[in-house]
């Protein structure tokens, strides 16, 4: 799912946080993720050839299981350049895994300062 859209400079670094306290059951925290970061190409443009060069970094769990945070770095990508950064997590309820997987994402645009 769709959670936002998003701008960061070429050389910005963003925290954001994906919070999961509203859909998780009573009890229920998150027990394991994965971040992928991939370029995207809006349909109307012609083809474009992604840079590859965002990043996120230092991405931890809350303390209450039910939030993930993460930075997301431009990393001197170009202005006009789009990302998805893909998250999935794994929960677990009252420590007895697996419970559900979730899929969400975040759409970056590159903007110029």
């Amino acid at each position: 799912m769709l959670l936002a859209s998003k701008v960061i400079t070429p050389n910005g670094k963003l925290r954001f946080v994906v919070d999961y306290s509203n859909w998780l059951d009573e009890q229920e925290y998150i027990l394991s993720y994965t971040v992928t970061v991939s370029d995207t190409y809006p349909a109307t443009s012609p083809p474009l050839v992604g840079t590859g060069v965002e990043t996120v970094t230092d991405t931890s769990i809350s303390a209450s299981g039910q939030q993930l945070w993460l930075y997301v770095n431009g990393n001197g990508a170009p202005a006009g350049d789009t990302f998805d950064v893909r998250v999935s997590i794994t929960t677990v309820i009252a420590g007895v895994p697996p419970s559900q997987t979730k899929e969400d994402h975040v759409s970056f645009t590159v903007v110029a300062l």
